[in-house]
């Protein structure tokens, strides 16, 4: 049953807690003595925690932990172009959320909404993402070794997943010249410890089966030791010298096939099959999709190298200095494109397969492909009964100065007997918020506009702008500095300019400022 707190996207503490999670490195009070040392474990922990709150800089507080986690990993993986992709992808994955939760308000629950982000703008970010990261810090010139085709995919057969941890390890061992079996237990004879030897065995034949997800720590702490051991055999028939770079890219690949595990277990478990099947089917089509872009951006960057008979650094600041223009085109070009068809479909009604083709060719399948597949899933998504003409009376009785206190009971009532409310839940309350500021009466206007203010953080999209500068405003009129600066920090995190304060930075100066220019003027009609 939905309620009113079930509707909106999930909040940037679970999302950054999410991304602990898939990563493998969330602090467990009872985790392996090489996961995190207490210390860290206990800062990366307040941290969580003072997100999760929303207290201080909110894009501070968020980048803390990317680069905690990014340290973190570190401790596994040295390297840099790798760990500099990843903590960049993740910064991605949090602009795109900003993004929607600025723009697109929702009247779905956590559940639905992250399914409609998912597929409506998640998918098209990370492929995008990757794809520009690792070529922009040029991480082929490492001559890494990873597995074929879609490793990073399940692999979905008759209605059983085999997931990309489990194709990993296969892939390992035939990458060692070795089975499971002598991998993780190569010579029982050894002085090496054995116990150590047969625990690691079993509990890699438990990852092989999907029967158990380890801890990042857990599950390189395994290979690390193999590594050794086979260094160390006693018999000669066993030992083994895996190369430096060969266990580097294990060790990468391992860590991204078991974070890629983990969220697809979670597709799986909240969606179901079928949708898990649409997830990996959306994202080897756009990959496929920007493939076709991709090859020109390298071969006039690779022919720049070769007649200018470039050495490895310069080369690799080529990369770094060029992909992100040519990225910049492909999202300018899209943008163009966008706004062709939306032209196309308002005076057409429909988009014939016919035109979709003609476009294709014109502006290949990257620019236009997915732009079709977004308006397909936005007019497929369905609105509740009357939910337009609620937020429309909602707004114009929030916005006329002569609303009287019935009609705004007269909304309320409505709104709760059609069942909307709970798709609205900030509603009524910024309208009796804006009622009693027109009369001055500020002290009464305050607690409806912190009311609307904490529902709609994660729901009401483009309605937060007006909300979030009045929000302030009010908090300020009423002497709030606590709640003032939250407001700030939130607006600040989205992306959203509060009056006064503008671009510049929210010094303590500044908010003083705005705090004074908030709590003296009136701006009449809200």
């Amino acid at each position: 049953m939905k309620t009113k707190n079930s509707i909106g996207f999930p909040s940037q503490g679970e999302l950054i807690k999410f991304i602990y999670k898939a990563a493998g490195v969330l602090p467990r009070k009872y985790g392996p003595q090489d996961e995190m040392d207490e210390k860290t474990k206990k800062t990366v922990q307040k941290a969580l925690a003072r997100l999760a709150a929303e207290e201080g800089n909110l894009n501070d507080n968020f980048g803390e932990l990317i680069q905690r986690l990014s340290s973190s990993l570190s401790g596994h993986i040295s390297n840099y172009k790798i760990m500099f992709s990843i903590g960049e992808i993740l910064f991605d994955v949090l602009d795109v959320y900003k993004q929607v939760l600025r723009e697109d308000g929702t009247y779905l629950s956590k559940k639905e909404t992250m399914k409609w982000f998912l597929s409506t703008y998640l998918i098209h970010s990370v492929v995008l993402s990757v794809n520009k990261h690792l070529l922009r810090f040029n991480v082929a010139a490492d001559n890494l070794f990873f597995p074929d085709n879609d490793w990073f995919l399940p692999t979905i057969i008759d209605g059983e997943v085999e997931y990309p941890l489990a194709k990993t390890l296969r892939w390992a061992y035939e990458l060692c010249e070795t089975s499971h079996n002598s991998f993780h237990l190569p010579d029982k004879r050894s002085s090496v410890n054995g116990t150590r030897q047969e625990q690691n065995i079993e509990n890699a034949l438990n990852w092989l089966n999907g029967k158990s997800l380890p801890s990042l720590a857990t599950l390189l702490s395994n290979f690390n030791f193999s590594f050794d051991t086979l260094d160390k055999c006693e018999d000669i028939r066993f030992r083994k010298i895996i190369s430096e770079d060969k266990r580097e890219s294990i060790r990468i690949v391992l860590f991204i096939a078991r974070a890629s595990t983990f969220i697809f277990k979670e597709i799986l478990e909240n969606y179901g099959i079928t949708y898990l099947k649409d997830v990996c089917n959306q994202y080897c089509r756009y990959a496929s999709y920007l493939l076709e872009e991709i090859e020109p951006i390298k071969a006039v960057i690779e022919t720049h190298i070769i007649s200018q008979q470039l050495s490895p650094p310069e080369i690799d600041e080529l990369w770094y200095e060029q992909i992100p223009g040519f990225f910049s085109q492909l999202g300018d070009k899209q943008i163009y494109i966008a706004k062709e068809i939306e032209t196309y479909i308002s005076l057409s009604n429909a988009i014939t397969p016919a035109k979709v083709n003609d476009w294709v060719k014109q502006y290949g399948s990257w620019t236009v492909l997915p732009i079709i597949d977004f308006i397909y899933r936005q007019l497929s998504q369905p609105i509740p009964e009357s939910f337009p003409d609620f937020l429309f009376k909602a707004m114009e009785l929030k916005n006329n100065a002569h609303t009287t206190e019935e009609e705004i009971r007269g909304f309320e009532t409505q709104l709760r007997k059609s069942g909307l409310d709970i798709y609205l839940p900030w509603a009524v309350n910024w309208i009796y918020g804006a009622f009693y500021y027109k009369k001055e009466q500020y002290e009464v206007a305050y607690p409806f506009f912190k009311e609307a203010y904490e529902a709609a953080r994660y729901c009401a999209g483009k309605n937060q702008y007006k909300l979030v500068n009045q929000y302030v405003e009010v908090a300020a009129k009423n002497n709030k500095w606590s709640e003032f600066k939250k407001g700030i920090e939130w607006s600040q995190f989205l992306g959203v300019e509060i009056r006064w304060l503008r671009k510049n930075e929210p010094t303590k100066e500044n908010l003083d400022f705005v705090f004074y220019m908030m709590k003296t003027a009136n701006y009449g009609a809200l």
